[in-house]
């Protein structure tokens, strides 16, 4: 099972403030929370100055508004993903080493498990630059958590990597 998650944060560090966690499953089933920023802020989280202030010059909804508590989220992900094989399933980021590097970060701060194998996280960068296909899908919202995390997933399909119905 392949499934591409994508988050939105305060910062590019590993202890990131979340505040969107989007994915969505080869089966085309979804996974979105918005998460309350000013929790993590209170554990101490990091929030970095300049991505705040990028933050506020988007036009798009900026998902500040979440009133989940981020072990909460976790816990729900883990839930989420509690049905598939752990051996068999593939978890795509786009650039793992940012969105899996700082989920995995909070899995550790609460003590829970992270819900997939090291060796089974994939690069969407990676697998689109290694396609022959130049046409990609384009998220519905600009910085959205699940929007991004269905188009990576609809042009991984188109390219091969998975078996998601990007026509739907």
């Amino acid at each position: 099972m392949n499934v591409v998650i994508d988050i939105e944060t305060l910062s590019l560090q590993p202890n990131a403030i979340i505040l969107s966690i989007g994915a969505v499953a080869d089966s085309g089933e979804t996974f979105y929370t918005e998460l309350d920023w000013e929790a993590q802020l209170m554990a101490a989280r990091h929030v970095d100055a300049r991505t705040a202030i990028w933050w506020g010059k988007q036009i798009e909804q900026v998902p500040l508004l979440g009133e989940v508590f981020l072990e909460d989220c976790l816990l729900d992900l883990n839930q989420w993903l509690a049905d598939y094989d752990k051996d068999k399933l593939y978890i795509w980021a786009r650039g793992p080493q940012f969105d899996i590097v700082i989920l995995e970060n909070a899995y550790r701060e609460f003590c829970l498990e992270v819900p997939w194998k090291y060796k089974n996280v994939r690069d969407v960068r990676t697998a689109l630059h290694l396609s022959t296909v130049t046409d990609l899908f384009k998220p519905t919202r600009k910085h959205h958590a699940l929007d991004d995390a269905i188009a990576d997933m609809k042009n991984l399909a188109l390219r091969g990597f998975t078996t998601y119905d990007f026509r739907a």
